[in-house]
C-alpha cells in the first residue's frame, strides 16, 4: 500500500517533516554501529576505499557536541535521528542528524505490533559527514497497546546513504549503518 504521510494510518509520522522543538515528542535512546567509506589517493591512478567506524562517539565528534549535553535519539513523531539536549533548560538546539522524508512506503503487522517502513532521506542542513545526505531508511518500529493508540517500544532501522568527506579529495563518503533505539530519553528541566 502506498502512503504518502504515515500520520494517517499511525502515530508514527508527522504530516510533513518539521523541525523537532526541543521538549516535545517521544524519543527513543539510540545506538549507532556502522561504516563510513572515502576515498584516499596515492598517486595519479592510484586511489584506494578508506572504512572508518561510524558510531555514537563519531556522530558526537562530527556535530562537534558533548555527551554531557546531548543524547542521541530516535524521534518517533519526527521520524529521523537527532541529538537532543538533555535539558530543556539550557537553551541548546536540537540538531538533526538524519530525518526521514515522509514519503514512505509502510505495511504494519497489528498482531506482531510491527510497522516496517522504507523512506528516503529527507535534506539536511548538517555542514559535516552528513551535509547532502541523501539515501534509504528501511527498518521497523514494535508497539504496545493498540493499533489505535501505540506505544512506540524499539525501533531498528538501516541507513545507506551518501555524504560529505570534509577531509577527502573527492568528497564523496559513503555511508552504511544501523540505528537501534529502545529505552525512553525523556529530557530534564
Amino acid at each position: 500500500m502506498r502512503i504518502t504521510t504515515l500520520l494517517a494510518i499511525v502515530s508514527l509520522f508527522i504530516a510533513s517533516v518539521a523541525p523537532l522543538q526541543a521538549g516535545g515528542g517521544t524519543f527513543l535512546k539510540a545506538k549507532v554501529n556502522g561504516t563510513v567509506q572515502t576515498q584516499t589517493i596515492l598517486g595519479p591512478s592510484d586511489g584506494r576505499i578508506k572504512t572508518t567506524a561510524l558510531n555514537n562517539a563519531r556522530i558526537f565528534d562530527e556535530f562537534e557536541v558533548s555527551q554531557t549535553d546531548y543524547e542521541l535519539v530516535v524521534a518517533i513523531e519526527s521520524t529521523g535521528l537527532y541529538l537532543v539536549p538533555r535539558s530543556t533548560g539550557g537553551g541548546l538546539p536540537t540538531i538533526t542528524v538524519a530525518e526521514f522524508n515522509s514519503d514512505s512506503e509502510t505495511v504494519i503487522d497489528t498482531k506482531k505490533r510491527l510497522v516496517s517502513v522504507v523512506a528516503p532521506l529527507a535534506v539536511g542542513t548538517a555542514t559535516n559527514l552528513f551535509e547532502d545526505l541523501k539515501g534509504t531508511v528501511v527498518g521497523s518500529f514494535r508497539f504496545t497497546g493498540t493499533f489505535d493508540t501505540p506505544t512506540y517500544t524499539s525501533v531498528v532501522l538501516s541507513i545507506t546513504g551518501g555524504g560529505t568527506d570534509q577531509v577527502g579529495p573527492n568528497e564523496s563518503a559513503i555511508l552504511k549503518f544501523k540505528i537501534t533505539a529502545k529505552g525512553t530519553f525523556t529530557q530534564t528541566p
